[in-house]
């Protein structure tokens, strides 16, 4: 008779998540042990690796403006690093909700001055001036963020409604709730683009996706499948959409261009301007052109 063990992989093996750098060119991988790790997305190769933190890193900011890496780590903790050495150059330490979650995400305004971040429980927009940070805006139990394409707004969803923030001032600028119901066993996501110069919104939900005009947060069921993920590709200003068994591109005005299969993954995301599209797969990143994707749409749609 055969007996197998099977074990945890060490923590240095686990690939919490991964991340692209603001200008498209480096890949972060960031592990269960700490370890940051640095690629080159153009040849692979590794540029750098450090460990600025001793618990598992969930998400890496690339502050350019600054030079400084957000890296986003458990207990609520945010901090700022060099990005060749990890040596720590400055630590956030946010509110723990009664929920006690951990940081689901982060964005950096684009100048540097204010930093969101959502946990599903108590968000928060914060001034980097101020020291301690300022609370600027607050993002309730918001499990996405996203700044509109003129990033004069910044927007928050969370399992039941769609809220806005005018980013300056940081007034409320409206409120809807959600169509349908989110996915129960996931997170929800939002993306962001400009339709005819006016700000939409897209949200996955269980029956389908859902779109919203942000002027007027009027909103609409695009389709009757339902929809697990979203993400902005903002340089061709349409949609990336993992739907049931498979993937699709709508356009900013609903339109679906194409739908392809592609392999499950624990996690997908997008770089900032979409050139590049990756999941995350038990150890391992793998990435897709979005050029080359649109183009194998187009040939098979001929």
């Amino acid at each position: 008779m055969l007996s197998l063990s099977v074990q945890a992989a060490p923590p240095d093996l686990e690939l919490e998540a991964f991340d692209f750098s603001a200008d498209e060119k480096l890949l972060f991988t960031e592990w269960g042990s700490g370890r940051l790790e640095t690629r080159d997305l153009d040849s692979g190769k590794r540029v750098s690796e450090s460990k600025p933190v001793s618990g598992p890193l969930f998400e890496v900011a690339d502050a350019t403006a600054t030079r400084q890496l957000i890296v986003v780590t458990q207990h609520g903790v945010i901090r700022f690093v060099d990005p060749h050495s990890g040596k720590k150059l400055r630590e956030i330490q946010v509110e723990k909700g009664k929920f006690n979650y951990d940081i689901r995400k982060v964005l950096l305004a684009p100048d540097g001055s204010w930093l969101a971040y959502v946990n599903q429980d108590n968000g928060k927009v914060l001034d980097l001036r101020s020291a301690p940070p300022k609370m600027l805006a607050d993002l309730e139990d918001g499990y996405d963020i996203a700044l509109s394409p003129d990033q004069t707004s910044l927007w928050v969803v969370d399992r039941n409604k769609l809220f806005g923030y005018k980013v300056g001032n940081w007034e409320l600028m409206g409120s809807t709730p959600l169509l349908d119901q989110v996915r129960p066993e996931g997170t929800t996501t939002l993306a962001v683009l400009s339709d005819k110069g006016a700000p939409v919104a897209f949200v996955p939900s269980k029956s389908g996706l859902l779109e919203f005009e942000l002027t007027t947060l009027k909103g609409r069921k695009v389709t009757d499948i339902p929809t697990y993920w979203v993400a902005a590709d903002r340089d061709h200003n349409q949609v990336f959409v993992h739907e049931f068994q498979v993937s699709a591109l709508y356009g900013a005005d609903g339109a679906a261009h194409c739908r392809w299969q592609i392999r499950p993954a624990q996690d997908f995301k997008i770089s900032p301007s979409g050139r590049w599209l990756g999941g995350r797969n038990f150890g391992k990143v793998e990435l897709w052109s979005t050029q080359s994707l649109m183009e194998a749409c187009s040939a098979k749609e001929k």
